[in-house]
């Protein structure tokens, strides 16, 4: 009698398709630690183009006046002014420091920041100043319990480093400033401004620190030019007879000022603005373009 011979424990038979399975792909050891070294090069901003660490970043701001602020005993104008949110063109909106060796072209610091975007400190720093001034009963960035009678707008136009040449740097600020009557947002006077200061120390604090200097100057004029109209003008606004303490008595005849509104009877009475500074680069005068990596 024969058996059936039985296949023993755990034997398989195999299936044969006709198709060969590929061979399993071998990378070599050498070849794996050339990427991961690239990998790590590249993650690391080549480490500061293979010179070490990559450069750290740093942060500019502009500063506070420490003196000279105040202009009178107490507050001149019962009124309540109000901050508006400011504005910037879109060059200027963001936290990198802008520079130029071109009317053309607009560069970027890669590791020189301001430490607010400029829009923000310049709302800042006006509206403390103002407080400080003490022209009017209160500043607000916003409305409480009581409406305010005029709003301050203010639009950056230019805030950036101007590179001649290799040898000559400038500072450059440009703002326009507007008071608003708040009920029927009519825009009653305009100062406007376009200024540059050379740099003789070619880095960029230095060129913050003269931005600085061309503020302070130009919120001080601004405050004055702006006392000087709601002094003189017939918009419904009372003038409180006080002492000022600092300073000289303010002029109408302030440069960059502009009222706007209905006064006098509906009439219009308004001072020219000069015209901005031309103050771009000229590509007779400066260098050709040059696309570089600044830190």
């Amino acid at each position: 009698m024969m058996t059936k011979q039985m296949p023993p424990r755990g034997y398989y038979p195999q299936v044969h398709t006709g198709a060969e399975t590929p061979p399993r792909l071998t990378i070599p050891l050498a070849v794996k630690l050339a990427i991961a070294a690239t990998i790590l090069l590249l993650s690391g901003n080549f480490q500061g183009c293979l010179g070490g660490a990559p450069p750290a970043r740093t942060y500019f701001a502009l500063q506070y006046p420490t003196d000279g602020v105040q202009r009178y005993s107490e507050h001149k104008y019962p009124v309540i002014l109000r901050i508006r949110p400011f504005t910037a063109t879109v060059a200027y909106d963001k936290q990198e420091i802008v520079y130029r060796t071109s009317p053309y072209e607009f560069q970027y610091y890669w590791f020189k920041l301001w430490a607010a975007k400029p829009k923000r400190m310049v709302e800042e720093l006006t509206a403390s100043y103002l407080r400080d001034a003490r022209l009017f009963q209160e500043v607000i960035k916003n409305v409480t319990t009581r409406a305010p009678e005029l709003d301050l707008e203010c639009e950056i136009l230019a805030i950036e480093e101007l590179d001649s040449t290799e040898s000559t740097w400038f500072a450059r600020l440009a703002l326009r400033y507007s008071l608003v009557r708040s009920m029927d947002r009519v825009v009653l006077w305009e100062y406007e401004f376009d200024e540059k200061k050379p740099v003789y120390n070619h880095t960029p604090a230095f060129v913050v620190k003269a931005m600085t200097e061309l503020f302070t100057e130009q919120l001080g004029k601004m405050t004055d030019a702006m006392d000087a109209y709601l002094e003189s003008s017939n918009i419904g606004i009372e003038v409180r007879k006080v002492p000022r303490i600092v300073g000289q008595t303010p002029s109408v005849s302030e440069p960059a000022a502009l009222e706007r509104g209905p006064q006098n009877g509906g009439t219009l009475d308004p001072k020219p603005i000069p015209s901005p500074v031309n103050d771009t680069v000229s590509p007779q005068d400066g260098p050709k373009p040059k696309a570089t990596l600044r830190r």
